[in-house]
């Protein structure tokens, strides 16, 4: 926080009204989540996966510019862009679908035999750091 200038401040414990800003952003993160879970279907199975969910909901609100100038005069800057100072280059095309179906090859050094299948039904979980997708398989090999 000393690097990046940011100054702390503390609310009364219990008591939300205090910090205003930070239960927006918990809320905001917490309705596109819930959405997510619905939209899949609301399935006891995708309750698991809510942490990759709210993870990909904060990276997306990171990266997303808002307008902190004036209507006359737009300064467009996302959250990542104030906290580092500049720009990123990043693209928000890396971002599939959540809790989609999906298609994993598995290795052959992870086959047990010659009849276990090559590709194994999953559900997407985002991009991973290193940009392959994140996926659960959903059936055993």
């Amino acid at each position: 926080c000393t690097v990046l200038a940011i100054q702390h401040f503390f609310s009364s414990p219990d008591i939300h009204e205090g910090n205003a800003v930070a239960e927006r952003c918990w809320g905001t993160l917490l309705k596109c989540t819930r959405t997510a879970l619905v939209h899949a279907g609301g399935d006891k199975e995708y309750v698991q996966f809510w942490p990759f969910l709210f993870n990909q909901f904060a990276r997306v609100h990171n990266l997303l510019q808002t307008n902190k100038g004036t209507s006359a005069e737009p300064r467009w800057l996302s959250p990542m862009q104030i906290a580092i100072g500049y720009p990123r280059e990043y693209s928000l095309e890396r971002f599939k679908v959540m809790l989609c179906d999906c298609t994993c090859v598995l290795p052959e050094s992870l086959r047990g035999h010659n009849l276990t299948p090559a590709r194994l039904k999953g559900i997407n979980l985002a991009a991973t750091t290193r940009g392959a997708p994140n996926t659960s398989s959903t059936s055993p090999p």
